[in-house]
């Protein structure tokens, strides 16, 4: 009898554990390359968008401040120094109203009611040259000259009558005798009486 042996054939050989082992790794490796390549990738495209960003935020900065300037707007430091310094002004201005306010300075309407009613009175022989308003509009001094005492004592008169509604009295005077040359040749002299009431 006669065998026949096939020397030509292949064996089938068993993959094993560590084939496939391998095979998994390679591939795990494979994917996760591909994975790293694809980061790298979005990770440069994100940078690139952040400058664009960086830099498109400087230029709206710039824009910003040159506005800001343009306007007369500085920064939060030098609006707060200058919105003290318009506190501590008001402040003083309003004890200065306060003042006002009380009467202290003088009045609001000033005195032209004063002067109005001084120019009405007029007596013969009184000039009056020069008129002043003092303590807060609460006293008044008048200066002037005259021919006579009698005449000053009759302008004062009057003027207290005249001024009893704004609360001024003339209860002060002094006077003084000067004498002055009259006439071209100056060769007459005459009494002249000045004359201060408060």
């Amino acid at each position: 009898m006669s065998q026949q042996i096939n020397l030509l054939t292949r064996r089938r050989t068993r993959k094993s554990l560590a084939w496939y082992s391998i095979r998994g790794v390679a591939l795990l490796v494979l994917a996760l390359t591909s994975v790293a390549i694809w980061n790298e990738f979005t990770l440069r495209e994100q940078l690139a968008l952040e400058k664009q960003t960086q830099k498109s935020i400087a230029a709206a900065k710039a824009v910003l401040d040159q506005k800001r300037r343009a306007s007369g707007l500085e920064d939060a430091d030098a609006l707060a120094k200058a919105s003290s310094a318009m506190r501590s002004r008001l402040d003083a201005r309003r004890e200065l109203v306060g003042l006002i306010d009380k009467g202290e300075l003088g009045s609001l309407s000033g005195h032209s009611g004063a002067m109005s009613v001084l120019a009405t009175i007029s007596e013969n022989e009184v000039w009056v040259r020069q008129f002043e308003v003092t303590k807060a509009g609460k006293s008044m001094v008048i200066v002037g000259n005259a021919l006579s005492n009698e005449a000053v004592m009759r302008y004062a008169n009057r003027l207290n009558e005249a001024f009893k509604a704004f609360g001024y009295q003339f209860s002060s005077m002094e006077l003084s005798r000067e004498e002055v040359s009259v006439g071209a040749a100056a060769a007459q002299k005459a009494d002249l009486i000045k004359f201060k009431l408060y």
